[in-house]
């Protein structure tokens, strides 16, 4: 286990390469022994010095619901961030190509909740009743580390990505808001999907489904996961269910379209 200044200073490189816009090394390359605990307490070292700045906590994101990514990342089980009040933008957006580092666009659903969820032994029923609505939402991942260094071709791993805040940077919402009473008779949400558009041209098309099955089981993992520290998803918090589709390159001059059918669109311009 890393030592408490060890995670804080880790957590002050993190900030400082968002402000300054500079990619740092990987934690991984110069701390190898690194843990699954290391990286969480230098995630949240890094949101407890935003929160000390005035910022707030509206929800959470969960991130590689896939198979693939999790093989990609010589994992078992997905990893989890914090969303911020300043992370949120409306459908319609413009974002600043320079405000991120190494952008990137995913395609998701979000759950809004109005109850708590708490537990070790929840179901899909469950998640569904302590939900307000679920609607389209856009993720924008970043890494404040090198994914790949370009002198030593080092790739990062999954703890430096958890300590990264899960590479969460921004989310957009739009769309739909969908009543989870509709999920019953009307739509079902494995099978919902979307088709990702850059520029007019498809990048990428994939189902709920792709999210551990069914979206509202991130929600179930991650409550099992925040169980042991007394901890759940919140009411009033946002949580981002994870991708269905592979992240796609965001760059300034960029125009993204995700089109939900019948769940609406969700568009913004990168400048």
């Amino acid at each position: 286990m890393l030592s408490q200044n060890i995670i804080q200073q880790m957590a002050c490189a993190l900030d400082e390469a968002e402000q300054n816009g500079q990619q740092i090394e990987a934690f991984t390359q110069t701390h190898p022994m690194m843990t699954l605990e290391d990286a969480y307490r230098v995630q949240k070292a890094w949101i407890d010095m935003k929160l000390a700045r005035g910022r707030k906590k509206i929800g959470k994101k969960i991130g590689l619901t896939s198979r693939a990514m999790q093989l990609a990342m010589k994992i078992d089980e997905p990893d989890f961030g914090i969303l911020l009040d300043d992370m949120l933008f409306e459908n319609e957006c413009e974002l600043v190509a320079s405000d991120f580092l190494d952008p990137r666009v995913e395609v998701e659903f979000g759950f809004k909740l109005k109850k708590t969820l708490i537990g070790n032994e929840l179901s899909l029923e469950n998640v569904l009743e302590a939900t307000d609505y679920i609607q389209p939402m856009l993720e924008i991942i970043a890494a404040r580390s090198y994914r790949v260094h370009p002198q030593t071709g080092y790739t990062r791993t999954i703890y430096d990505t958890i300590s990264d805040n899960a590479a969460s940077a921004a989310f957009i919402v739009g769309g739909e808001k969908i009543d989870p009473a509709q999920l019953a008779n009307e739509i079902d949400l494995a099978w919902a999907g979307s088709v990702l558009y850059r520029n007019g041209e498809v990048e990428e098309t994939g189902l709920g489904a792709g999210i551990l099955g069914h979206p509202a089981k991130g929600l179930i993992w991650l409550a099992k996961r925040l169980a042991p520290f007394d901890e759940g998803l919140q009411a009033g918090e946002f949580i981002l269910a994870g991708s269905f589709t592979r992240p796609v390159n965001c760059r300034a001059g960029d125009r993204f379209l995700a089109d939900y059918g019948r769940l609406g669109k969700i568009a913004f311009n990168v400048i």
